[in-house]
């Protein structure tokens, strides 16, 4: 390409200096055949206009509404008013489900935070009665005697499809084997989801009247919890039902497991 004698040009880093980029990211342009010099001279050296800036700053507007280089390489070969809506359109949603993705991850650290808050206050073999909103859980039925990590796994990859992020998971049990002393055979896993999904794969724990306890150190100790939690809901005249659900709430911030802390939740008859 010749140089032509009426234009003023500038080197490559003039021209990237007086646009605030670098000259790797010229260079990088030119390759993908999405912004080129306007001359190259005898000596190879690459030659650019004061006019060139403005379709450089438009290329750096696209990057920066988030059009990967494909996407700009595809709209800059004919660009049209209808091609630009459409874009404008598409990645318009993009956007929004990104915010989604983004205050999902807010309410999973503000509720995380929260949890080792509350496992601060709490005194080994704290039991209350709580008044919980419905919510959906994801449970996978298992027989822990024929425990296997495969199903533990696929679980939460299907937790993790319906939340939107990695999530952990706890187990149930029936208040049938705990009152019969039978620990060795859980009922399955369970994930408590955030979101309000009506499908077939989530259960409904009730809106009502909860026991609740925590206990704190390992798990051989449940056992004997159990009948404390058992002997609290007589005193209190309450009737629990259906399956207690345990769950950990701050296996991600310790390393001794005397500082695990359980939590159980038990449904009361209304």
């Amino acid at each position: 390409m010749g140089i032509d004698r009426e234009k003023i040009y500038l080197t490559t880093s003039e021209f990237a200096e007086l646009n605030g980029v670098n000259k790797r990211t010229l260079h990088y342009y030119h390759r993908l055949g999405i912004f080129s010099p306007d001359a190259v001279g005898v000596n190879g050296y690459r030659y650019y206009t004061l006019e060139q800036s403005i379709e450089l700053e438009n290329i750096l507007m696209l990057r920066e509404l988030n059009m990967s280089i494909e996407e700009i390489k595809n709209y800059i070969s004919k660009p049209s008013q209808e091609c630009f809506i459409d874009l404008a359109d598409q990645k318009c949603e993009e956007i929004d489900r990104e915010v989604r993705i983004l205050k999902d991850r807010k309410k999973y650290w503000k509720e995380k935070k929260q949890q080792l808050i509350l496992c601060n206050g709490i005194e080994d073999g704290k039991i209350e009665l709580v008044e919980l909103e419905k919510n959906y859980v994801l449970k996978t039925p298992c027989n822990f005697n024929d425990y296997n990590i495969e199903l533990l796994l696929d679980h939460l990859k299907r937790a993790w499809d319906l939340e939107g992020y990695k999530v952990g998971c706890g187990s149930y049990i029936s208040l049938e084997k705990i009152l019969s002393g039978n620990f060795d055979d859980y009922d399955g896993f369970y994930t408590p989801l955030h979101k309000k999904l009506n499908k077939a794969e989530c259960s409904i724990r009730q809106k009502g009247k909860y026991i609740r306890g925590y206990i704190k150190g390992e798990w051989k100790r449940i056992e004997e919890f159990y009948k404390y939690l058992f002997s609290f809901a007589d005193k209190k005249g309450v009737k629990l039902i259906g399956e207690a659900y345990e769950i950990g709430l701050n296996e991600y911030a310790i390393s001794r497991k005397e500082d695990y802390i359980t939590q159980i939740t038990i449904k009361i008859e209304d």
